[in-house]
């Protein structure tokens, strides 16, 4: 099973983001054939990361399931369009809002806790913002752009006026890349029982 299918990811999103579920809900959460839904589930049942009790499912390894992504999937290969800019914190908020960017890895980790900021901006976004970055004065902000591979609007929130990546896709993508070692605290966050 290639989980960074874009189908596939859905079903296996919606298992993360709820915890427990019966397949008719992420049937529905996902938006795919109850088909493809029970496959990913009998699959993370072989795995081990989801457990089956009478017509309810839980995941029960969730930081597990998440890293299996960086098996399909790995960020640093698909290097990103890098930038140094001279530009505030405003006026580079600005520009990553007027071309719809994303914030994405650290960046976007710091919305969801005490993590300090990684000088680097990284965002996904389109050729657009690479070439209005371009035009900027070169400066000491490093703005790294990535596409989005994975493809979906379901991924991005938004948060005190900015657009990032959700919990789940956040350690999702933090997994797979060299920034692994900063997605603990967030999957203790979201995942830890009550």
């Amino acid at each position: 099973m290639k989980l960074t299918s874009r189908q596939t990811y859905k079903v296996v999103r919606a298992a993360l983001e709820r915890g427990r579920f019966k397949q008719v809900d992420l049937e529905e959460a996902a938006g795919v054939s109850f088909g493809l839904v029970n496959r990913a589930v009998r699959w993370m049942v072989s795995r081990k990361f989801v457990s089956k009790e009478g017509g309810q499912y839980e995941v029960i390894a969730p930081a597990a399931l998440a890293g299996a992504f960086s098996l399909f999937r790995q960020l640093g290969e698909a290097r990103p369009s890098s930038f140094s800019v001279d530009a505030d914190g405003k006026t580079l908020l600005k520009a990553l809002k007027e071309h719809g960017a994303v914030l994405c890895l650290t960046s976007a980790l710091s919305y969801y806790g005490d993590y300090p900021r990684d000088p680097v901006v990284s965002v996904y976004a389109d050729k657009a913002l690479a070439d209005s970055l371009k035009r900027m004065a070169p400066g000491g902000t490093r703005v790294e752009i990535f596409s989005d591979d994975l493809g979906q609007k379901g991924d991005f929130v938004e948060m005190r006026g900015v657009r990032l990546t959700s919990r789940v896709r956040t350690i999702i993508d933090l997994l797979c890349s060299e920034k692994s070692y900063a997605a603990g605290q967030l999957m203790k966050k979201t995942w830890e029982k009550a």
